[in-house]
Parts: structure tokens; C-alpha cells; sequence
């Protein structure tokens, strides 16, 4: 949704937002989701979207893959 009122972001990557958020807001929510295998309503906050991306930076190192 479009907001024409908000603020301006910082001029930075998208990942670079999301560890600055997880620092400065870390339990705010990130991310909510339906399960609807589960019918259960689940969310991250900030400090657990930003870990879960870590791990999963991780794990594509492990196998190899670079930057570049």
C-alpha cells in the first residue's frame, strides 16, 4: 500500500534496513502469516526474521556460493 505521507527510508540495501531494524527494534513484528495447514496465526519479530536470514547466509556459504 502506498503511502504518500510516509518517510523517506534510508538510501540502503534491503538487508541493510532489516539488521538496522532488527538493532533498534528487535521485538517489533516483522513478518505475520496464516499456517494454513495449521489454521494458526504465527509471526517474526525483527531480531528472528534477521536471524533466520543470517542462518541462511550460512548455509548457502557452506555450499559454496559467494557474492560477486
Amino acid at each position: 500500500m502506498f503511502t504518500p505521507d510516509a518517510p523517506a527510508l534510508p538510501a540502503r540495501s534491503l538487508p541493510g534496513l532489516l539488521q538496522a531494524l532488527a538493532q533498534t527494534r528487535p521485538d517489533a513484528s516483522a513478518l505475520r502469516w496464516l499456517d494454513t495447514t495449521h489454521g494458526a496465526r504465527s509471526d517474526w519479530s525483527f531480531s528472528q526474521l534477521n536471524a533466520e536470514a543470517d542462518a541462511l547466509a550460512r548455509s548457502f556459504m557452506a555450499l559454496g556460493v559467494r557474492t560477486g
